[in-house]
């Protein structure tokens, strides 16, 4: 059984029923907070083509619309971050290269492990 809560339904254990359409309500609201549910929706729900070019829009529209506030500036560099990891996952090793490049000159202490080079034999650690 599923009860209605506000726009979202949840079932008798308490649980949201669709976590999917919560998590992309919450990057809807442009919150200054978007990178866990963007986290959340790449790693562990939905990593089909047009997902992932939702979320890269998303994350370039938070890192555009934040980047004159300073207090911003750690939440821009975990973006970046999450946007390397996409187009990491989709193969686009340049433009993870950049993401990640950018993301490690606005926070030096940023932990990104490796990236890669296009051979899992082969990689390039930061």
């Amino acid at each position: 059984m599923v009860f209605p809560y506000g726009e979202f339904a949840i079932n008798e254990e308490g649980k949201l029923a669709d976590r999917s359409a919560f998590l992309r309500a919450w990057v809807k609201t442009g919150s200054i907070d978007i990178i866990p549910p963007l986290r959340e929706l790449f790693e562990n729900i939905d990593q089909s083509y047009d997902a992932l070019l939702w979320y890269q829009c998303e994350l370039d529209s938070y890192i555009y619309s934040h980047q004159r506030h300073l207090h911003a500036l750690t939440k821009i560099s975990e973006a970046l971050k999450l946007k390397g990891e996409i187009c990491e996952y989709q193969k686009d090793y340049y433009r993870a290269f950049r993401s990640y490049t950018l993301a490690i000159k606005i926070n030096p202490h940023l932990d990104i492990q490796k990236i890669w080079t296009g051979s899992p034999a082969i990689c390039i650690p930061i």
